[in-house]
C-alpha cells in the first residue's frame, strides 16, 4: 500500500510540535500582555526571567527529550515493522518507575513489580513469531 504524502522524516514533526507545544503559549501571553491594562504589563515585566527560564526548559524538553525520542522511534519503525515497534511504548511505565527509583529514591512496591511483570509478559507474548 502506498503512502499519499512523501516521506519528509521526523525533523518537520519535531519542529511543528515544538512550535505549537512550547513556544505558542508564551507568544500568545506576550501578545495579550501588550494589549492588556498596565497591571498585566507590570506582571509580565516582573516575570521576564521566569518566562525566559520556562521557554528554555520547554525548548530543551521538546528538542532533546521528545524530539530525540521521535527521531529514534521513526528510525525504529523504518527498521522493523510498525506493529512490532509500537510495543516500545509499553515500556514507558517501566522506565518511569525505574528512573523514579534510581533518581528520586521512590520505593518499589509489590503492585509495581506485578504490573511490570505483566507488561514484560504481554510484550513477550506479542513478539512471538507465529508458526
Amino acid at each position: 500500500m502506498g503512502v499519499a504524502a512523501k516521506d519528509v522524516g521526523a525533523a518537520p514533526l519535531v519542529e511543528v510540535r515544538l512550535a505549537f507545544g512550547a513556544a505558542l503559549p508564551f507568544v500568545l501571553f506576550a501578545w495579550a500582555a501588550q494589549r492588556a491594562p498596565a497591571a498585566i504589563g507590570a506582571i509580565s515585566n516582573s516575570m521576564t526571567v521566569l518566562f525566559t527560564a520556562t521557554i528554555s526548559a520547554a525548548t530543551l524538553v521538546g528538542v532533546l527529550c521528545t524530539g530525540l525520542a521521535i527521531v529514534v522511534y521513526c528510525r525504529l519503525i523504518a527498521r522493523i515493522a510498525p506493529a512490532r515497534a509500537v510495543t516500545v511504548t509499553d515500556l514507558v511505565p517501566l522506565f518511569g518507575v525505574a528512573w523514579a527509583w534510581l533518581l528520586l529514591g521512590e520505593p518499589l512496591t509489590l503492585t509495581m513489580g506485578v504490573a511490570g511483570a505483566m507488561i514484560l509478559g504481554s510484550m513477550a507474548l506479542s513478539q512471538r513469531v507465529a508458526k
